[in-house]
């Protein structure tokens, strides 16, 4: 048994020659296929993640920020176009 989760990522022709052309692979992509959203321990590991994703071939879409959400977070797109985000939980300020 497998105790966590395991992720493949794969070109598109690489998967198609994979599965005898099947045609979710050879047909023209419309929209976004999937998002993955990444934690990370503290805002400011999301900006230091960010700015690596980035200097590694990664696509900003939008740099981190705090959203109204209660998370510092920001996004990114993968070589096929897909968007995805890293986050953290934004501390809790102290209560005077």
């Amino acid at each position: 048994m497998n105790g966590g989760i395991r992720l493949a990522i794969c070109s598109i022709p690489l998967m198609a020659d994979n599965t005898n052309g099947h045609y979710s692979f050879i047909e023209e992509r419309k929209g976004q296929a999937f998002e993955i959203n990444f934690e990370c321990d503290s805002p400011e590991a999301v900006h230091t993640m960010y700015e690596e994703l980035i200097s590694k071939g990664a696509t900003g879409i939008t740099a981190p920020k705090s959203m109204s959400w209660g998370h510092t977070t920001g996004f990114f797109a993968d070589p096929e176009g897909n968007i995805h985000s890293i986050f953290a939980v934004n501390p809790v300020a102290a209560e005077s």
